[in-house]
């Protein structure tokens, strides 16, 4: 096997960075398309209140955006408590 053909073929930092970054604007996309029951992740989350994740932090622990849960090695937000949260 030819190792230099494996590593073209793994994502560069900055190639994943932007797989990310169109994942979290195609969710946003289609937020309102998304079952109550989805989870989405920080990213998300930060970009439909337009604050930093520190900031997102900050305001789950003050109770103004609801807490998340812990899947796996991951932290997730259910959709349906973050559109009833934003409706308020």
């Amino acid at each position: 096997m030819n190792h230099c053909i494996e590593a073209a073929q793994t994502p560069t930092k900055q190639q994943r960075a932007q797989q990310r970054a169109e994942r979290t604007r195609q969710t946003l996309y289609d937020f309102d398309k998304l079952p109550d029951c989805a989870r989405v992740p920080e990213a998300v989350v930060c970009a439909l209140y337009d604050i930093s994740r520190d900031t997102a932090w900050v305001r789950v622990k003050a109770g103004l955006i609801p807490a998340p849960i812990k899947q796996g090695n991951t932290t997730r937000w259910v959709v349906g408590d973050l559109r009833a949260a934003l409706a308020r």
